[in-house]
């Protein structure tokens, strides 16, 4: 895909004579820990501005309990709004200092012309049980 990549910022997607698209990506590989039981910020992308079209919006993270009998909860939102595709409620079955466990989804969407803003957010269930996120990608591209 990086071979595609152009300079003014777009690809595309299908090599030479494939749909031309406009693509972003955004990462944060340091970790957050929380105790708190409402979604707390970990991290927050907004982007350039986008021409209107149809979009898909791909996130990944890690994400690890210090407590194997409560919930771990995080979502994505887009534009201050949770998506529905990205709720995402584990109860870890076993507990481990060193154990982080990989999450990855994708929504296609139509999005209006101009900057939009994602954020990944998460948190315990359980009142002084630790939630910790590492690792969060975004990408977004036009796919039509």
């Amino acid at each position: 895909m990086v071979d595609f990549i152009r300079p003014d910022g777009r690809f595309d997607l299908f090599g030479s004579g494939g749909l031309p698209g406009t693509y972003e990506y955004d990462y944060r590989d340091t970790s957050q820990i929380t105790t708190s039981q409402e979604p707390i910020l970990y991290k927050k992308f907004t982007t350039k501005p986008l021409p209107a079209g149809n979009y898909e919006i791909t996130w990944n993270y890690s994400w690890h309990s210090d407590n194997n009998t409560q919930n771990f909860e995080a979502g994505v939102y887009l534009d201050g709004a949770l998506l529905l595709e990205s709720i995402h409620k584990q109860e870890p079955k076993e507990k481990s200092n060193i154990q982080y466990v990989p999450i990855t989804g994708f929504m296609r969407t139509s999005l209006s012309a101009g900057s939009h803003t994602i954020e990944l957010k998460f948190n315990s269930t359980k009142v002084g049980a630790g939630a910790q996120m590492h690792n969060s990608q975004f990408r977004i591209w036009r796919i039509s």
